[in-house]
């Protein structure tokens, strides 16, 4: 297949699946490395500084993925006036957003041990920008294939030469420069793919009213990507600022780790789905709608299922890997998960709004999820030690508490602005599978059995009922067949 050649979005959605699985399972076994040689204060430290950067990066990349799909997605003419544009503006935010970050660091660590170590990830910063930037034009133009390459040879490289490192004595210095350098150089070999494959010259643009016009239009999509992107890292970032245990930190990031390890799946079929969703809508295009809403239906029942698993077995599977001092992990895993499904929802909406047309909409619902996630976070943590129903309350309990009230109401906000737009099955498509995902919460909590069986019967009685309620229709499940025995390989892996 041609590299100009379109491809579906069950085709797009693969590979971006493989780019973010590939990536995630290699970032994840680094971390066990990591954590099993270096102390728990350390993997705190170092796990604030990847959410510590990330959360800036998200600002700097100043919403430039969904101006690009949106732009180019059916428009393929744009793409050389629109990147040149978005890569002027890219430049610009990611300067400034790393002098406020190294000044933000000032302000806020006193230790200069610990400042050298966090001002590689200002560099990281800067060279991962641009590299997610590449990513992003050719995710506009539907050919992603080439990413799972570059994901897994440069990951790979960074995991293997840390380990090296540190068995050799290295220390957490040492491996906080190498995911800046190997960073740097995935930059530098996209930017030489991308003139290879699009021609694309390195420019800025000059045109004064252009670059203003779409850099508002960048400022609204920020808001939104921001506030989604940031979601699952204020417990870690909001841990460290709030207390001086970065063991408790490094607990939180690994439960973090896993939960995000999760999200691969509803965050690659999002970014596939948007280049053509705005076509879609325009065309009124009913079965590409339908594919929407079957996206959000599947994310909060699969969600759920994915929790009762977690809660079953995720804090034995945490102790194995990263070893008995990180079991508080494992128990605070098991309770972010029955976020899953409402934070896929959110996602995936806040991104469908945005290539509606509806920014604004996009954009209050995940400010409700972070805005719910801080202030029942920051409630609670004020309060110290609480009680519920025989949980007592410390730090991890109450961000994972404001993790799971932020998610649930950005997840009604956005599915009900959604359904007002989307009009197929009426307005109110997603109550029932919402309502569903979380009977296993109930089961799983409130009857005393032990949590293996009382999963197994949750699974049991989540499948029963979504087949008996018929949440899926059988036009949605022929039509998804239909698109996954139309999907080819591209051969560009």
């Amino acid at each position: 297949m041609k590299h100009g050649s379109r491809l579906s979005i069950f085709g797009n959605f693969s590979a971006l699946v493989v780019t973010q699985l590939f990536g995630r399972l290699i970032r994840f076994s680094y971390l066990i490395a990591i954590a099993r040689l270096l102390e728990p204060e350390e993997v705190g430290l170092y796990s604030y500084g990847i959410a510590f950067y990330l959360t800036f990066l998200f600002l700097a990349r100043f919403g430039q993925e969904t101006l690009l799909s949106t732009r180019v997605g059916g428009h393929r003419n744009r793409f050389s006036t629109t990147s040149t544009y978005s890569l002027s503006i890219t430049l610009i935010m990611i300067s400034i957003i790393a002098v406020l970050a190294f000044i933000f660091l000032i302000l806020t660590e006193s230790d200069p041990a610990t400042l050298q170590v966090l001002s590689f990830f200002i560099l990281a910063l800067i060279a991962r920008g641009l590299a997610v930037w590449v990513r992003s034009c050719f995710i506009a133009l539907e050919q992603a294939t080439w990413i799972p390459r570059y994901e897994v040879t440069f990951r790979s490289l960074e995991a293997t030469t840390g380990v090296v490192c540190l068995f050799f004595g290295g220390g957490l210095l040492a491996i906080c420069f190498l995911h800046f350098a190997f960073w740097g150089a995935e930059a530098v070999a996209s930017f030489r793919l991308l003139s290879k494959r699009q021609d694309f010259r390195l420019r800025l643009g000059t045109n004064w009213r252009l670059f203003k016009g779409l850099f508002c239009i960048s400022a609204l999509f920020t808001v939104n990507a921001w506030f989604l992107s940031v979601f699952s890292l204020l417990g870690i970032v909001g841990l460290r600022l709030v207390q001086p245990d970065t063991a408790v930190v490094a607990y939180f990031a690994i439960a973090m780790q896993f939960f995000t390890t999760l999200m691969i799946f509803p965050i690659a079929l999002s970014q596939a789905i948007v280049p053509g969703l705005s076509r879609a809508y325009r065309n009124q295009t009913e079965a590409d709608l339908q594919t929407v809403a079957t996206a959000m239906k599947a994310a909060l029942i699969i969600g759920s299922m994915v929790a009762v698993v977690a809660n079953a077995i995720g804090p034995w599977i945490i102790t194995v890997l990263f070893g008995e001092r990180y079991l508080t992990a494992g128990n605070a895993f098991g309770s972010i998960c029955w976020a899953i499904g409402p934070y896929a929802a959110v996602f995936m909406v806040a991104q469908a709004l945005n290539a509606l047309g509806a920014r604004g909409m996009g954009a209050l619902t995940a400010l409700v999820m972070v805005g719910v996630h801080v202030g029942v976070m920051a409630v609670l943590l004020a309060l110290g030690q609480w009680t519920v129903g025989g949980l007592i309350g410390g730090p991890i309990e109450s961000t994972v508490a404001g993790l799971l009230a932020g998610s649930i109401f950005g997840a009604v906000v956005g599915l009900t602005a959604l359904g007002s737009r989307i009009k197929i099955s009426g307005h109110v498509w997603w109550i029932k599978p919402m309502i569903l995902s979380a009977i296993p919460v109930a089961i799983m909590y409130m009857i005393p059995m032990p949590k293996l069986i009382s999963g197994l019967l949750s699974l049991f009685v989540l499948v029963v009922l979504t087949w008996k309620t018929g949440i899926f229709s059988r036009n949605e499940l022929d039509r998804i067949a239909g698109r996954l025995r139309a999907t080819r390989p591209t051969g560009d892996w």
